[in-house]
């Protein structure tokens, strides 16, 4: 599906440098952004962090402006701006007023070409990252994350923290995160995605500045990492709430059976009417902030469910998960609720392409991994089709299939936690 009057056009810049780009009529806003399939799963472990060191640089000082000058540059242009470092890639965006587009591939262009990595620069912004990890690391509702996808993935590059350690910073240098970005960010690993309203052949020309990037050399894929299940307990006796993370097995992201894996987790845990949501904060007022999520990478996937809570209602927690769990295997979802379910999860869809920037970056994201532009009426068919015998085989292979782990953050006491974790094991036997 591609919205009525846009079209879509998919070109290679001589260097190799994949282009999408989306013309949409009627818009008053340029959106560009470059996708590296570089992230932080490529790092060598002792420059754990590099990858997310050089989105930072990226912004400090480029051959024409301080950061200062950079931004001025682009919010005075009526624009702004985002950066952000994953497992598999980094992504920078632009979003400018239509009639300086020009200005936003020529902004862009200084920014991955002609960032100075200058010595001063990177000793000012490690400090900067090493706030920036003491921020998470004191937010619980952070570290438990952390705590999580250590745990899941140890021994792997997914179970590294994207934000580095402050001893794999601590040996970092300007030149070294120079050295490794003019080797790994290419346009062999790289996509830009555009929407907006220029002619194609005018963009065509202006985007041929980015032929100056390196070809370079494709990256390694993201291989399958080891899982591990069980109990991952943490004290902390200062916090006045408790943290909980309960994950399973999922599909990985290329596995069709994803599709019935976002319906299942808008009936569990994504949306308002959700069962965790409507038993555990509606009807028990255990929570505030509950939820249930995917993660997918090329060959892992996990699906989790996250709550904050009283530590002194851990007990009540435990039952009403467990009843939860338990009306799951007495095939308590019923046709109606997976309607629902399927109509959340369309509406997220169709909505998040009322938003021009929304759809650059959905095209840039599903270009980097997929090579291919989003094909949105076949999405719209695979979540339409999702039927209850595909729910009932997701819930008997994954969340009952015996594989499940608990992640924990809290003042409760160990032994305490590990009842509590033997009483929901009891819930998860294979059925």
């Amino acid at each position: 599906m591609v919205p009525s009057g846009n079209t879509r056009d998919l070109f290679v810049l001589e260097n190799g440098l994949a282009v999408g780009y989306e013309q949409i009529p009627s818009i008053n806003s340029f959106n560009i952004g470059i996708f590296f399939r570089i992230g932080s799963f490529h790092e060598p472990e002792e420059i754990n962090g590099i990858t997310h060191v050089i989105e930072h640089m990226l912004f400090k000082r480029t051959r024409h402006y301080t950061n200062r000058e950079l931004v001025y540059k682009i919010e005075g242009l009526g624009g702004d701006y985002d950066a952000f470092t994953g497992y598999d890639g980094v992504t920078v965006t632009l979003r400018i007023l239509n009639r300086y587009w020009k200005e936003a591939i020529g902004l862009l262009y200084e920014i991955i070409r002609e960032a100075l990595f200058l010595e001063e620069d990177f000793l000012a912004e490690k400090k900067v990252i090493l706030e920036e990890i003491e921020m998470y690391r004191e937010t619980p509702q952070d570290y438990i994350m952390e705590m999580f996808t250590s745990f899941l993935w140890e021994g792997s590059p997914l179970g590294r923290p994207i934000l580095g350690t402050e001893k794999s910073l601590e040996g970092l240098t300007a030149r070294r995160a120079r050295d490794y970005f003019r080797s790994f960010f290419t346009a062999a690993n790289a996509t830009l995605s555009v929407a907006g309203q220029v002619d194609t052949g005018e963009l065509k020309e202006a985007l041929k500045i980015f032929e100056s990037l390196p070809s370079g050399k494709k990256a390694a894929e993201l291989s399958r990492a080891p899982e591990q299940y069980g109990l991952n307990y943490q004290r902390n006796s200062t916090l006045r709430q408790a943290h909980l993370v309960l994950y399973f097995p999922a599909v990985d992201h290329f596995d069709k059976r994803r599709y019935a894996f976002f319906v299942l987790n808008a009936l569990l845990g994504a949306a308002d009417f959700s069962l965790f949501n409507q038993e555990l904060r509606e009807s028990r007022g255990l929570a505030y902030n509950l939820y249930s999520d995917l993660i997918f990478f090329p060959g892992n996937g996990v699906f989790y469910f996250y709550a904050g809570f009283n530590p002194a209602r851990l007990e009540e927690v435990e039952e009403g998960l467990r009843e939860i769990f338990s009306l799951l295997k007495k095939d308590g979802i019923s046709l109606e609720l997976l309607t629902i379910a399927k109509n959340y999860v369309l509406s997220k869809l169709v909505f998040s392409l009322d938003i021009i920037y929304n759809i650059m970056e959905k095209n840039g994201t599903f270009l980097r991994r997929y090579g291919e532009f989003p094909d949105f009426d076949r999405t719209r068919t695979l979540i339409e089709d999702v039927s209850m015998e595909d729910i009932r085989i997701l819930l008997r292979d994954f969340i009952f299939s015996g594989k499940c782990g608990l992640v924990y953050y809290g003042k409760n006491k160990k032994k305490d936690v590990e009842e509590t974790w033997k009483k929901l094991q009891s819930e998860f036997s294979v059925i």
